[in-house]
């Protein structure tokens, strides 16, 4: 199979003023699933259109087994794309659609019906294969659109938003199936999502872009726990970490809604890297906003006390909105034994020991450095 290597991508449409995609660089190995993921317009499907051979790349090198492929045409680059939209040929029927790139390339009749069958029970579309598109829901056509892709075995998977059509449940479903038939090939796959929890449950790796370019390139588990800055710390998680700006003494992170005293170590990092006296950013995930008197208990320098807006209740736990003094907002994660109500006062407290610290001016994590040689855990 081989590996991928993009270096340098960059996209530039005629007459633009600004770059869609800017200096675009990953080694993708051998088996690995890759998500690209971003909110729209952020030059995810831009970059998988580039990877594909469906839109011409301005600067960069495209890299296929130590080959530059720039120039190859999109027959040429051994490539299985599903996209957003279905795609699906009208005239043919489901077994016919999944099966028809099999039959281009001349496989044995036998071998295509197989492999069809597979694929289509994998699917849940083993009792529509006589159907023709028109006679299937949005979802139906989209599985059949995954199965004509991945009844290959090519060098390489591109998935364009495939799943965006599809109800909550069959999302979910699908996806673990994406990815186990992923693991079975072994081939490369890149997958754009504008969806975080996509992300998280199939990438190996995931490449969070914004405004065109890479913010951050990592494991679920690094983005979430060692995020570089303040866009991919809200942009992976959900609900999105409470962000807050206030001010750093020495030893207290103050605002007008609340005042935590910093670990020695957290306060000793900021200390040193000239932070004291100036404003910072902290984030917190809602995970680590709290009402049980176990933590009141644990962390006394970091309560205050909010005005529940809304509350969530996931059988679990209980999501709750609340209202700070200032225009600042957060969001706390309770026990369903919890008493909070709607528009009453309510005490919480914030572990001090899972804070995460921004620069007030760049947005980038402070403490990121030397978090990635210490991961945070939770």
């Amino acid at each position: 199979m081989g590996k991928i290597k993009l270096e340098g991508l960059q996209k530039k449409y005629p007459n633009a003023t600004d770059y869609s995609v800017r200096d675009f660089n990953i080694e993708i190995e051998e088996g690995e699933l890759i998500v690209l993921v971003g909110p729209s317009g952020c030059g995810k499907s831009t970059t998988l259109r580039m990877i594909a051979g469906l839109e011409d790349i301005t600067d960069g090198k495209f890299i296929m087994d130590g080959e530059i492929v720039n120039d190859k045409s999109s027959k040429d680059r051994d490539i299985a794309m599903v996209f957003q939209s279905y795609a699906l040929y009208p005239h043919m029927n489901v077994k016919q659609n999944i099966g028809y790139g099999m039959k281009l390339r001349k496989t044995d009749k036998q071998i295509i019906d197989k492999l069809v069958n597979e694929v289509s029970k994998d699917l849940g579309l083993d009792t529509y294969l006589e159907r023709k598109p028109k006679d299937l829901s949005g979802g139906q056509r989209q599985r059949v659109a995954l199965g004509r892709a991945m009844i290959r075995t090519p060098k390489l998977y591109l998935m364009d938003e495939p799943l965006s059509n599809l109800d909550a449940k069959l999302r979910t479903v699908t996806r673990a199936e994406i990815s186990r038939m992923h693991r079975e090939k072994g081939a490369i796959t890149i997958y754009v999502t504008h969806d975080q929890v996509e992300a998280m449950t199939m990438a190996d790796r995931i490449v969070v872009m914004s405004m065109g370019e890479v913010q951050q390139i990592g494991t679920p588990r690094e983005l979430y726990n060692n995020p570089k800055n303040i866009f991919v710390a809200t942009f992976i998680g959900q609900p999105q970490m409470n962000i807050i700006k206030g001010r750093f003494d020495g030893t207290y992170f103050t605002c007008d809604a609340l005042s935590i005293k910093l670990t020695e170590g957290d306060a000793k990092v900021l200390n040193k890297q000239g932070y004291m006296g100036k404003d910072i950013i902290i984030g917190v995930r809602h995970s680590n906003v709290r009402d049980e008197e176990i933590y009141m208990n644990a962390f006394p320098h970091a309560k205050f006390s909010a005005v529940p807006a809304n509350v969530e209740y996931l059988g679990d736990c209980i999501n709750v909105f609340l209202k700070m003094e200032s225009d600042n907002f957060f969001t706390a994660k309770v026990p369903t034994s919890s008493k909070v109500e709607i528009d009453k006062m309510h005490e919480f407290v914030i572990e001090e020991t899972k804070l995460y610290y921004f620069d007030a001016d760049s947005s980038d994590s402070i403490l990121f450095e030397s978090n990635k040689q210490n991961a945070r855990e939770y």
